[in-house]
């Protein structure tokens, strides 16, 4: 029996089994581009062409509703951030974005509400990003980007963690904030 490497992807009958990967990859690509353009109505067009098909709604709804949030829609952004919740209601992307979007409405009792939500989600579960996954992200970075050094890229990568350190490091001055300020009215001094 022959165990190379193309035998493993493909059936004794030829057909390619890598085939039905190759759209969901085609999609991440475009995702991505768009993602790194600030091509923000892009991927809300990419993610709502799929949804159907979508394996996991609620990571389709989070970038759906992020790219609202960067377009200032803040309604749509809500509404798609809470669809994510409805398949998953620890969804720490959802939470992180509701309470953003709620920060920038100045709504500070729901942006505590989903802070308080959001530093529980991240107590339960382990979003450090493991290494390997750092490492595709960079070599998916420099097909896109062939003229930036591998280096810097790699090194980028490295701190892929600090979004979700910043996000841990806002969600707890603002919910020391509001717990000291609540009845005093103060504008928050975070963010």
């Amino acid at each position: 029996e022959n165990n190379s490497l193309v035998n493993r992807f493909y059936c004794p009958n030829g057909r390619n089994q890598l085939s039905p990967l190759i759209p969901k990859m085609s999609k991440f690509f475009a995702v991505s581009r768009a993602f790194g353009r600030g091509d923000w109505r892009k991927i809300i067009e990419l993610e709502e062409a799929e949804l159907d098909e979508a394996e996991h709604k609620q990571h389709s709804y989070i970038m759906i509703g992020f790219a609202y949030e960067n377009l200032s829609d803040l309604e749509n952004a809500k509404d798609n951030y809470g669809k994510a919740l409805e398949i998953d209601e620890c969804e720490g992307g959802a939470l992180e974005g509701l309470a953003r979007v709620y920060y920038k409405e100045k709504d500070y009792g729901n942006t505590y509400y989903y802070v308080i939500r959001g530093l529980h989600s991240i107590e339960e579960i382990d979003y450090s990003i493991p290494k390997f996954v750092k490492l595709l992200m960079a070599v998916i970075i420099k097909i896109f980007r062939p003229t930036r050094s591998f280096k810097s890229i790699l090194d980028k990568t490295k701190g892929m963690d600090q979004t979700r350190e910043k996000w841990i490091k806002w969600a707890l001055e603002f919910k020391e904030w509001y717990e000291k300020n609540i009845e005093t009215k103060d504008e928050p001094k975070v963010h």
